[in-house]
């Protein structure tokens, strides 16, 4: 969504902006992801939401301390 909506990746070399870039790809994440579960459960009726590419993708491209330093920023855990 964000890279069709005209947003450059920033690349690994400009830290502040790519941790900017990864918050606001998580934020937009965590909506969609929220979104779709309440769309589910208002249907009233069992429901399976599948989440194909999820939070821990991002983590995948990502060394472990700015992926750590971005949960930290977030308040998130992995857990």
């Amino acid at each position: 969504i964000m890279m069709n909506g005209g947003c450059k990746y920033p690349g690994i070399q400009g830290k502040e902006q790519l941790m900017q870039f990864e918050m606001a790809l998580i934020n937009l994440q965590l909506q969609v992801e929220r979104t779709f579960t309440q769309v589910a459960v208002s249907t009233g009726r069992p429901s399976v939401v599948i989440m194909d590419r999820g939070l821990m993708d991002i983590k995948a491209y990502l060394p472990a301390e700015l992926w750590n330093e971005l949960l930290d920023r977030l308040h998130l855990t992995e857990s």
